[in-house]
């Protein structure tokens, strides 16, 4: 990992540089993107790749208030619009709460978009996906494809309920329901069904 990749862990009071392993439910993979040139990009290419290793926890991108270049917006894609972003430089405990608030105040995804993480969590089966949000998600979705979080929470239990991403309480579930393994020191592994 380079030196521009942290993490943030509940009570999510101080960032610790990133060092690999197993993620807890809650982390939020902050980039410090308020480098230069190809430091950003490397900076936010890494933390898209532990998010897809560790897709429960939010990406958090810091950047110093300018806007992000091409190479930066082209880099990041699409997920650009899911991840949350604070101004300023990383730094001691107020960068750590601003971090957390960032993530916390981002737009909960609809209904779409918790199949869409679901898909991805269960390796890509549609169908499997599809009987886990009709087992256990359907119940939170609104007809107009919102999609409520915070009923979600108070079902994921305590493992999540201080978590402020919302991927936290969605693999909370995918795990209390058995469709995935991931406790702690382990790789979440994909429960055959």
């Amino acid at each position: 990992m380079i030196d521009q990749l942290y993490l943030l862990e509940p009570p999510y009071d101080r960032l610790r540089p990133a060092r690999g392993g197993h993620l807890p439910l809650g982390t939020i993979i902050t980039a410090d993107l308020t480098g230069e040139g190809a430091d950003r990009v490397t900076a936010a290419l890494d933390a898209l790749a532990l998010h897809r290793e560790s897709p429960w926890c939010p990406v958090c991108f810091v950047a110093d208030g300018t806007a992000p270049g091409a190479e930066l917006v082209a880099a990041l894609g699409r997920f650009s619009g899911s991840a949350a972003w604070v101004a300023g430089a990383v730094g001691p405990r107020p960068m750590a709460e601003d971090v957390a608030e960032a993530v916390r105040s981002r737009v909960e995804p609809d209904a779409e978009g918790v199949r869409e993480f679901i898909t991805f969590r269960l390796g890509g089966s549609s169908e499997l996906a599809a009987t886990a949000f009709e087992t256990a998600f359907a119940p939170a979705a609104a007809p107009n494809g919102d999609f409520d979080v915070d009923q979600l929470r108070r079902e994921a239990g305590d493992e999540a309920l201080d978590a402020v991403g919302w991927e936290a309480v969605v693999e909370s579930l995918l795990r209390r329901r058995g469709y995935v393994r991931g406790p702690e020191g382990t790789s979440p592994e994909l429960v055959s069904r």
